[in-house]
């Protein structure tokens, strides 16, 4: 294995390519939802896309962690490609083995300073409920049942989630919950 010691311009140039499809996907689904609702037959032919982009992202997702090593962290592709990274990571849903070495990689950055502590975190709450854990940090969300609002996934020791949230870089639970369900508001039962 390869470890980069230096800024990978192509590596970068690679990822920004990578994270355009995947936010190009990811808006136009919002656009639909807004326009037809989110159980739509229009809103599932979406949803359907978003997943043949993502699993078309995992071998090249894969093989820059098995090329360089190590997370690509500010180091190696800069702040904003290293927070890409980790959004194409947390949209491998279907590959929770691939997020959890991701996950390992970026425990390792996180001693040189080299990641962002709230991309952990996500990354960490999003493994979690994709194996049927609870998360940590409450960044992983669902509807409340009447579909009124945003609620956090099962999370451990509820009581001291804004400490812990704190310590990644995080917001309050509560103030975090406002801006899901202001962004997400066309999701909402009104």
């Amino acid at each position: 294995m390869q470890c980069l010691a230096q800024f990978d311009s192509t590596l970068a140039n690679t990822i920004q390519q990578l994270i355009n499809a995947d936010q190009a996907v990811r808006k136009r689904i919002s656009a639909i939802e807004i326009t037809y609702g989110n159980k739509s037959p229009e809103a599932k032919k979406a949803y359907d896309s978003m997943v043949r982009v993502d699993k078309k992202h995992n071998p090249i997702l894969k093989n820059i962690i098995k090329t360089i090593g190590v997370y690509p962290g500010y180091s190696i592709v800069g702040e904003k490609e290293s927070n890409n990274f980790w959004a194409l990571v947390q949209h491998q849903d279907y590959d929770t083995a691939f997020q959890k070495q991701v996950l390992h990689f970026m425990a390792e950055a996180i001693k040189k300073n080299d990641v962002s502590l709230r991309d952990y975190a996500y990354l960490y709450d999003r493994l979690k409920v994709n194996t049927a854990q609870k998360q940590l940090y409450g960044t992983q969300c669902i509807l409340n049942p009447d579909e009124t609002s945003y609620i956090p996934q099962p999370t451990e020791d509820s009581l001291n989630i804004n400490l812990r949230r704190a310590q990644m870089g995080l917001g309050t639970i509560e103030s975090y919950l406002g801006v899901m369900n202001e962004r997400f508001s066309h999701t909402l039962r009104k």
